[in-house]
């Protein structure tokens, strides 16, 4: 219940409209289930409300339900175990398998909501995103802008979220542990920012980072190394840092 409180308050405060299912309306599996599709239709026919464009679910038994009432809907998943694939990843191919599918709604407005509960689940319903506990209000905010954006037919591929750190790829912008001020990065120095993102975790070598610039390795070499030098200056000073193994970079 604190959870739910603290996320309220977080996207409240980010000027989100939220509406809230009691969590004593959770307490067992068929009692979720029928109140998550309950809320859905609820808010889907109502002319004031309209459909939800995003769900955050608790737990992943919910998922099919949510899509069952509302196959446009887009949904971010809370979850306690270690991750897989990236987000972009997941709404991407979330996205191909409901517009793929017979009668589904491309989009929430096109539902037409049933007047009962759908009592069959889609079996192969996932979370377009999944945000693992713990995590901060930056995070919280950058999966639901990645999800809204999907929803409203940009495509997850324009960010990149890792932990506090969100790569805006459309405006070439970076943020960390904010989701409104951005660091200041020239062309070079996101470059190769995004380069490290994208490998999640892997050291990269300096001739990675020049071909990712555009550049040749022969008349880029020492550009490149400065961007590096002048990029870990910055991110130090936003409360990040490389990690640097001879001409091997990683950002975590």
């Amino acid at each position: 219940m604190a959870l739910s409180h603290a996320i309220q308050g977080t996207l409240s405060n980010a000027r989100y409209t939220v509406t809230a299912v009691d969590p004593k309306n959770l307490v067992s599996p068929a009692s979720a289930y029928e109140t998550v599709i309950s809320v859905l239709h609820k808010h889907a026919a109502d002319p004031d409300e309209g459909p939800f464009d995003i769900a955050i679910l608790g737990s992943p038994d919910l998922v099919a339900a949510a899509k069952s009432a509302q196959p446009s809907i887009r949904i971010l998943l809370l979850a306690t175990t270690t991750l897989r694939g990236t987000a972009a990843d997941a709404a991407r191919a979330a996205s191909i398998r409901v517009n793929a599918a017979p009668g589904a709604a491309g989009r929430g407005e096109d539902v037409e909501p049933s007047d009962r509960p759908v009592s069959r689940p889609i079996d192969s319903a996932r979370p377009d995103a999944t945000l693992r506990l713990p995590f901060s209000d930056t995070e919280l905010l950058s999966y639901v802008e990645l999800l809204a954006r999907d929803s409203a037919g940009a495509g997850p591929e324009t960010m990149m979220i890792r932990g506090d750190l969100t790569l805006d790829l459309t405006s070439r912008k970076a943020y960390f542990a904010s989701t409104h001020k951005a660091m200041p990065l020239s062309r070079l120095e996101f470059d190769i920012l995004e380069t490290l993102v994208r490998a999640r975790g892997r050291f990269v070598g300096l001739d990675e980072l020049q071909h990712s610039a555009g550049g040749s390795y022969f008349t880029q070499e020492g550009l490149v190394r400065r961007g590096v030098e002048s990029l870990d200056r910055k991110l130090r000073n936003a409360g990040l840092a490389l990690t640097k193994r001879d001409d091997w970079y990683r950002v975590l």
